[in-house]
């Protein structure tokens, strides 16, 4: 990632009156102790137990609040499913597997790699992304 700029797990992003804690985010560095609350560039979302809520719900809520690009990793399949915001809804733009070296933007920069690496990896399994300060 470029100066300036971090990559999370976990941490509140808050736009409005509702608070998101998505399991990545890439966003401009920033001083805030408790949330984020500038617009990030990126949001991700690794499959949980309960799918709809992330390929569903939370994907609606986000597209409502802004975000401009959402990823979705299914960790089964080491699959990342990218989206962006078309209109004011997500609009699936790519569908990548293990053994594909894909490079998709982040909003901060282009990241190359391979989806099959999503497991082991650090966040989204971008290889030269560093965790955040709050992370």
């Amino acid at each position: 990632m470029p100066d300036g700029v971090e990559v999370i797990e976990g941490w509140g992003w808050k736009p409005g009156p509702d608070q998101f804690v998505p399991d990545v985010m890439v966003y401009d560095a920033t001083d805030a102790p408790l949330r984020l609350t500038a617009d990030p560039h990126l949001v991700v979302e690794i499959l949980s137990s309960d799918p709809a809520a992330d390929m569903i719900r939370k994907a609606a809520k986000y597209a409502a609040a802004g975000f401009q690009r959402y990823w979705i990793i299914d960790p089964s399949g080491a699959v990342v499913i990218v989206y962006g915001l078309v209109d004011g809804v997500f609009v699936k733009q790519g569908r990548h597997g293990p053994g594909e070296s894909v490079t998709l933007d982040t909003g901060a920069a282009d990241v190359t790699f391979d989806p099959g690496s999503l497991l082991t990896r650090g966040p989204a399994g971008m290889a030269d992304a560093k965790p955040g300060p709050h992370g």
